[in-house]
């Protein structure tokens, strides 16, 4: 425990330190007139600074998830006492004053009480469609509460139990795994695991291999038989998945016990419990798998953003330092030439411009069609399923299949327009790619140009879609791989590329989507009524159905519907950000053309001054380089040792 302290306190370390150069680096950058801090890796300074893990916690039914995370408040606030537990996700996080709330996918709220956590959380009282707030879809219930056992930088994501009876269980909890940093499975000491959790396993393998399996009720069993089983199940594990989940352990845990300390605060109530060394565990595996990536990802950025202004004060002093004047008229005649010819290329009549307008357009026309044939084959899935359903079942489960539909419609819309937003972002950076370059300076004491890796560059931007990925941010991979082999000197561009991605990401569809639940939530008393005979009920099952198709596909589709008003304002924003981004480029070349011609007019003794003032400023400018790249040094130790943990 006493290791697991010392690594837990180094990534600590590094992570302030990192935040630290960087702080020095902006406030060097700005009393210089240094390009600005691009977006993106603003956007990891920030997720390094939030410091937040987001952790999914799933397993089989009254396997004991809610119980535990209960035990971690010190009272029963998620609901446990029900046939099926919950039938939402609660997001439950460390907090000075309590507070609850339901969070609507179009990112409202609406404050509740702690009382109202079973009635908004409750399968039991879904089946009673008393579902408060139909016309929107509920992402998650939020609690804030005192819980000093839970770390304060740690989201836990409780959700619906699998192997229950409702099939959507499992979809609700697929649909939060990309979003999370990392996922607890739940296992207890009853019996070894299941097929069917293996198979789920097995599931949620394709979307990650960042699992952590906890025991849990070994309290209700002697040791030697709750150890048997845990050794049980890693061993199980193993067999079954082999290198997938890297080193396999099971750590055990006693609720009851960990309820009472959190009650008590008494240390050894916590220490028979064993969630002590859980915890920490825990934070390490989290560190390992999310934490390391979003230090190293903002280290490496920062390194990027110091290597392009260091580019920029060695043109200064090379500027200061050329004694010809011939020289000084050609480079900036050269400069001058290709901030032209990006004026010309990119400007409002360029022919790149137009090119990548071109691409917008076809992006966007597939993820129409896309959708139309997709929503064609869900209805085709709903009619075939109410065709199957048994007539004493027609009752029962019309709201639930009304439920799933919209459910799935509200998934396919998010999923394509995160895939146009990807495929906008590659067709992003190959623009930035094709602009013309910096200056490429032609004087004897001038160094080469450095060319970038692009494995490297690739590594970098991939840890990027990782820290970004609860953003929006993913497509930054496919994006940044067009980087690689150019020769990018110099005047911002690497500040470009980072704003204008993240820029056109930053889109959200949150609210055209919140309208689309509104719409679509008033469908839901399509399916209550006067009771009739089965037959009957279902033939106007099949109607109401079609009925209710109908306003959801006009809703998506009509001549003003959500799709087209959506795709129209992706293309439009692309446009947009373009232009704005270019209009930036091309002022910061202007400004930079500018000093080094002002420079080019100074008298002997004032150029000599000019020099040692830029010689100092590079000389400072390294040293933080130097940091921060001893802190990439470290970190890529960090993670030797992790590996071998």
């Amino acid at each position: 425990m006493a290791a697991t302290a010392d690594l837990l306190a180094q990534t600590e370390r590094l992570r302030r330190q990192t935040l630290d150069l960087l702080s020095q680096m902006e406030e060097h950058g700005q009393r210089l007139g240094l390009p600005p801090f691009p977006d993106v890796l603003q956007m990891c300074r920030e997720k390094l600074q939030e410091n937040i893990y987001r952790v999914l916690v799933v397993g089989e039914a009254k396997r004991g998830k809610s119980s535990f995370i209960n035990a971690l408040l010190g009272r029963d606030l998620l609901p446990v006492d029900v046939d099926v537990a919950t039938c939402q996700v609660f997001r439950i996080r460390r907090a000075a004053q309590e507070a609850y709330r339901l969070r609507f996918e179009d990112d409202s709220e609406q404050v509740i009480r702690a009382e109202d956590l079973p009635r908004y959380g409750s399968q039991v009282l879904a089946d009673l469609n008393e579902i408060p707030r139909l016309d929107q879809i509920i992402r998650w219930i939020e609690v804030d509460v005192p819980a000093p056992f839970l770390p304060p930088n740690l989201w836990l994501l409780d959700t619906p139990g699998l192997g229950s009876l409702y099939a959507f269980h499992a979809r609700i909890t697929y649909r939060f795994v990309p979003e999370c940093d990392g996922v607890v499975y739940v296992l207890d000491s009853q019996a070894p695991i299941s097929q069917p959790e293996l198979q789920f396993i097995e599931d949620l393998l394709k979307v990650t291999n960042h699992l952590f399996f906890i025991q849990t009720k070994i309290d209700l069993f002697d040791q030697d038989t709750w150890q048997k089983i845990l050794q049980r199940n890693e061993d199980i594990l193993r067999q079954r998945f082999g290198d997938q989940l890297g080193q396999v352990r099971v750590w055990p845990v006693s609720n009851q016990l960990l309820r009472k300390a959190s009650e008590t605060q008494d240390e050894d109530y916590l220490e028979a419990s064993k969630y002590k060394e859980l915890s920490e565990a825990l934070q390490l595996f989290l560190y390992r798998i999310a934490g390391l990536v979003k230090t190293r990802a903002t280290a490496a950025l920062g390194i990027e953003h110091h290597r392009s202004c260091q580019q920029v004060l060695q043109q200064r002093l090379d500027n200061l330092k050329m004694e010809s004047k011939e020289k000084q008229k050609e480079l900036h005649q050269q400069l001058r030439k290709l901030r032209e010819q990006m004026e010309t290329d990119c400007g409002p009549h360029g022919q790149k411009r137009r090119e990548f307008l071109e691409k917008v357009q076809q992006v966007c026309n597939a993820g129409r069609q896309h959708i139309h044939q997709e929503l064609q084959k869900i209805l085709s899935d709903y009619q075939r399923k109410v065709e199957q359903l048994p007539l004493e079942e027609v009752e029962k489960e019309g709201s639930t299949i009304f439920n799933e539909m919209v459910t799935e419609v509200s998934d396919l819309w998010k999923r394509t327009v995160s895939d146009t937003q990807q495929k906008l972002a590659q067709h992003l950076g190959e623009f930035i790619v094709s602009l013309p370059a910096g200056p490429v300076l032609s004087t004897v004491d001038s160094a080469s140009p450095p060319v970038r890796d692009t494995n490297k560059f690739s590594e970098i931007m991939s840890d990027v879609g990782k820290v970004m990925k609860g953003a929006g941010m993913g497509a930054l991979v496919g994006a940044a791989a067009f980087l690689g082999a150019n020769v990018i000197l110099a005047t911002g561009f690497f500040a470009t590329i980072g704003a204008l991605i993240s820029g056109l990401l930053g889109i959200k569809s949150a609210a055209a989507f919140g309208s689309i639940v509104g719409g679509l939530g008033s469908l839901w008393n399509l399916f209550k009524g006067k009771k009739a005979k089965l037959e009957a009920a279902k033939q106007e099952l099949r109607a109401r159905l079609d009925r209710a198709w109908n306003q959801i596909h006009y809703h998506y589709l009509g001549p003003s519907g959500a799709v087209e008003q959506s795709f129209e304002m992706l293309k439009n924003q692309a446009e947009e950000q373009i232009d704005k981004l270019v209009q930036q480029e091309l002022q910061q070349r202007e400004a930079e053309i500018q000093r080094l011609e002002k420079d080019a007019q100074l008298q002997e003794r004032a150029r000599r001054e000019r020099v040692q003032e830029v010689r100092q400023q590079l000389a400072d400018w390294d040293k933080l380089g130097q940091e921060l790249q001893n802190v990439q040094n470290e970190l890529h130790g960090l993670e030797k040792i992790l590996a071998a943990a």
